[in-house]
This record gives structure tokens, C-alpha cells and sequence, in this order.
């Protein structure tokens, strides 16, 4: 079973709604944070 987690802003250390699996790749990830309001790049490699 692949484990899913969730993504934490860069900003405010709070969970984002985004979830990703163990094999997930982002690049150049536009990530928005509901609770500060703030959109920041966000790159995910395993």
C-alpha cells in the first residue's frame, strides 16, 4: 500500500488540502495555502 501525506505550507507550517503518494513528482508546483492566503513554487522529489 502506498502511504499518502499531505503537503505543509512553507509559510505558516499549516496542512495544505494537497496529498501526495510516496512515488509523486512535482515540479515547478504552484502550492495555495487556505489559512495564510499565499501561493508559493513548491518542488517534490523522492
Amino acid at each position: 500500500m502506498i502511504e499518502e501525506k499531505r503537503i505543509i505550507c512553507p509559510v505558516c507550517q499549516s496542512k495544505t488540502r494537497i496529498e501526495i503518494r510516496e512515488d509523486t513528482k512535482l515540479e515547478t508546483f504552484t502550492l495555495f495555502c487556505p489559512k495564510c492566503n499565499k501561493k508559493d513554487k513548491f518542488m517534490y522529489n523522492t
